[in-house]
């Protein structure tokens, strides 16, 4: 009697086989977005509960082929998809913080990335990334990735795009360290100048976060002098 056929695993499976993934194989999983959208949704619930558990390293070779495998799937269409990379990526910020190994990811795929989906109109995918993308600079403090913000907020001619920007430097603002924000690495005196200037030059251009900026105020007041809130009264008394 001859061999009996090799069934190949079913969608199922695949997505069982997923949920107990090793941090290598979750890299073949998410590399693309070829696969079945069940097996490559178990896999990004994987990468957030291994690291939820600290269980990711990120001194190990797979760590930026799985940050950016986690990001290739945010343009996905599914919102399934997209709300759990989004969670994958704010779980891996949490885990390894200031790691330089997230420092160019984050900068070059992953905060570009999470723009976009503020801007292609579907408000189901937007509202992942507006969760998303501040809560990665409450955890994660990079010169590249806050200069991505900055020049967006200046150059970008949608509102929705110019309010995350805003937030994420709203929650900078709130977050980072005095020392980094005002007279360290990160910001060596720019944000109290360009950063706040753009801050405040949003808030005064999208009428829907007036409130914000106000509340803000002693936040910027803080972080950046009187001169911050000088500028902002400047700019209008009303406010």
């Amino acid at each position: 009697m001859g061999a009996e056929p090799v069934t190949a695993p079913s969608v199922a499976q695949r997505a069982a086989d997923a949920r107990s993934a090793s941090p290598d194989q979750l890299v073949q999983i998410l590399q693309t977005r070829d696969l079945e959208w069940q097996s490559r949704d178990a896999a990004l619930q994987r990468v957030a509960e291994l690291a939820r558990q600290d269980e990711i390293d990120a001194a190990a070779k797979y760590f930026k082929p799985l940050v950016l495998g986690v990001s290739t799937q945010l343009p996905d269409l599914r919102s399934q998809i997209v709300r759990s990379a989004s969670f994958a990526l704010t779980e891996l910020a949490s885990a390894t913080g200031d790691h330089v190994a997230f420092d160019r990811p984050m900068r070059d795929a992953i905060v570009p990335s999470l723009l976009q989906l503020i801007g292609n109109g579907n408000k189901v995918l937007a509202a992942a990334g507006r969760e998303c993308l501040p809560a990665l600079f409450e955890h994660s403090h990079f010169d590249g990735s806050l200069k991505l913000v900055i020049s967006t907020l200046r150059e970008s001619k949608q509102a929705a795009v110019r309010h995350l920007c805003a937030e994420c430097l709203h929650k900078v603002l709130q977050t980072w360290p005095l020392q980094v924000r005002c007279g360290g690495r990160t910001f060596s005196g720019s944000m109290c100048s360009e950063g706040a200037d753009r801050l405040l030059l949003c808030f005064a251009d999208v009428d829907s976060i007036v409130q914000r900026a106000r509340n803000c105020d002693s936040v910027l007041c803080h972080g950046c002098g009187r001169r911050g809130t000088a500028q902002y009264e400047q700019r209008d008394p009303q406010l």
